[in-house]
């Protein structure tokens, strides 16, 4: 139990990894106004927060939601196979 009770104060202590919106551009290699269209979606937009006027992202968050498009583009193709046959 003390074990566990460290390794979560250690979690908690552990600094975010976050990036700008020039950087995420970067990261994905996409345009800044396709982040912006991606933030604005209105099913699963892609996670994002500002500080005053700027936009930023934590990469583990949007790691997450990639894997979740990928996920669900899966899906899709795989009902869209079933269908044709």
């Amino acid at each position: 139990m003390v074990v566990q009770q460290q390794q979560s104060k250690q979690k908690r202590m552990m600094p975010l990894h976050y990036v700008n919106n020039k950087s995420m551009s970067e990261y994905l290699g996409v345009s800044t106004r396709t982040l912006y269209q991606l933030r604005r979606r209105g099913k699963d937009p892609m996670p994002s927060f500002m500080l005053g006027s700027r936009v930023f992202y934590i990469l583990h968050d949007v790691d997450e939601w990639i894997k979740r498009q990928r996920e669900n583009t899966a899906t899709i193709t795989k009902n869209k196979k079933v269908q044709e046959v």
